[in-house]
Formats: C-alpha cells, sequence, structure tokens
C-alpha cells in the first residue's frame, strides 16, 4: 500500500469528523469560552449558529442552537452540540492535524463539560478530482481506476459522452460497527462542496467536469454493547477508521494522477 505521504494539491474539498455521544448539558457562552480557552485558541472566533429542524411527518419546526468555534481563516470549524462534536474542514491540513485538534476538542469538553460516552464515530471526505483538460471531454480511465469509471468509459467508443454518473458501494469494516460507504462518478457540473455559511471561505472551481469520490467511515455502537467512554481511547477508533479510507482513495486514483496533479504544487 502507498505511504501516508501529505499531498500539496490533495482535492479534499470537505473533510468532516464527527462524534456523536450521550446528552450532555448544552454549552453557553462562559462554557465554550473556557473549551477555547483549554483548547489554546484564543484567536478564534465564537459564533452560535441557528439551525431550523423540520421533524416529519408533522412539519412542526424546532431550533436549535449551535456553539461554534472558528479559525480566522474561516475555513475550520468545530461545533459543539449537545449529542454530537463536529469538526468541518474545507482545507484540510492532513490527518494528523485533524487527528490532533480533534483529540483536543473532545478533552476539553469532558474537562469543562463532561460526556458520559460516546455512541457513532464518523470521518468523511468528499474529494473532487480534477484534472488538467484543453476541452470538457476527460479521459477518466487515465486518471481514476477504470473499476469506478464505469459506462462513461465504456460506451465513449459509440460517441456517447456521459454527462453525469454516479455509483454507491457499502462495505463492512474492520470490527464490529464499523462500516464504509463511497458514492463516486463522474460529473460536468458546479462542485459538490459549495460555499457554505458555516465554512465562508472556499475558493470555487469554475463549473466543469470532475470526479466524485466521497467517501464515509463509521463506527457504530451495537445495539448489545457497552457505550465507551469519550477518552483518549477514541483515538484509535479514529485511526482505524481513517486507514482504510486513505487506501481507498489511493487505489481509486493513477499513478498518472498522483505524479500530475497530487504532487503538484500549483494546487487546485
Amino acid at each position: 500500500m502507498h505511504s501516508p505521504v501529505v499531498y500539496p494539491s490533495a482535492p479534499v474539498a470537505l473533510m468532516i469528523a464527527q462524534v456523536q455521544h450521550v446528552s450532555a448539558a448544552r454549552l453557553d457562552r462562559d462554557g465554550l469560552l473556557a473549551i477555547r480557552e483549554e483548547m489554546g485558541l484564543a484567536d478564534w472566533i465564537l459564533k452560535f449558529d441557528r439551525r431550523i429542524n423540520v421533524e416529519l411527518p408533522s412539519g412542526q419546526q424546532t431550533q436549535t442552537v449551535v456553539p461554534k468555534l472558528i479559525a480566522r481563516s474561516l475555513d475550520l470549524t468545530l461545533g459543539f452540540e449537545e449529542e454530537a462534536l463536529t469538526l468541518e474542514t474545507t482545507a484540510y491540513p492532513g490527518w494528523p492535524r485533524v487527528r490532533e485538534l480533534f483529540a483536543s476538542a473532545v478533552a476539553a469538553r469532558q474537562t469543562v463539560s463532561p460526556v458520559d460516552g460516546y455512541l457513532r464515530l464518523g470521518l468523511r471526505y468528499i474529494d473532487e478530482i480534477r484534472v488538467p483538460t484543453l476541452d470538457d471531454e476527460v479521459d477518466w480511465p487515465t486518471w481514476i481506476d477504470s473499476a469506478l469509471v464505469g459506462p462513461a468509459g465504456t460506451y465513449a467508443q459509440l460517441g456517447l459522452g456521459a454527462r453525469q454518473q454516479q455509483g454507491v458501494a457499502m462495505f463492512d469494516g474492520l470490527e464490529p460497527g464499523d462500516a464504509y460507504a463511497m458514492r463516486y462518478g463522474a460529473m460536468d457540473r458546479a462542485p459538490v462542496v459549495p460555499s457554505a455559511e458555516s465554512l465562508v471561505r472556499r475558493p470555487l472551481p469554475e463549473p466543469g467536469p470532475f470526479f466524485l469520490l466521497d467517501i464515509d467511515g463509521s463506527w457504530t455502537r451495537q445495539s448489545d454493547g457497552e457505550i465507551p467512554r469519550l477518552d483518549s481511547a477514541l483515538r484509535d477508533t479514529a485511526d482505524r477508521l481513517h486507514d482504510p479510507i486513505r487506501s481507498v482513495f489511493e487505489l481509486s486514483v493513477t499513478e498518472r494522477y498522483r505524479e500530475e496533479v497530487l504532487n503538484s504544487e500549483r494546487g487546485e
């Protein structure tokens, strides 16, 4: 398998790490300030996002307030809900940094407002793979493993240009409760990940051809399993989930893509 190098031009449009935990006390401004101080993020911005939830089938609306810490670069946030802690970034700094920051957020939450245990841990990578092209036609098998290209490559010889195609694959993981889902396909449209209110800063590429790899790895507590503590052991679970995600990405792209795009300093 390929070594876990950090590519200069990784195609990660959005990375999310989330732990869903047992209900805990709602954080107020003082609590969020205490977490910021505990993490040593004095320069980060405090924000309380208001989210509207619609209950089906009644259509009744409820409002949730999500305390957040936002990097001043506006491309990385930490959200502290009553039942979840979420890291989101559109400027992926590599797994070691994400792992460190996420673990720090968990430790700070436990110090300021403890959580009794966690029920699910998820990692999601949304990659928008773009390659050099002189027109709108991309020969995807030269950049992406042919097993993922599918009909777009098979029927090109008939003069049929695929506008869009998507596939979904689901896998069991290494341990009970581990699962992976991957959505993939060639697209020719606006980016999947837009600039969002919570992540303001994402320089958007022009609409055009790209290949989507949306990989979600998760561990979910089994109905007969114990509820693990929200502590340093969470790092082991996160590492276990992350390793196959990285390997799936490496197996999904070709050497040409690695050499000409991933290792390029020009960025995407």
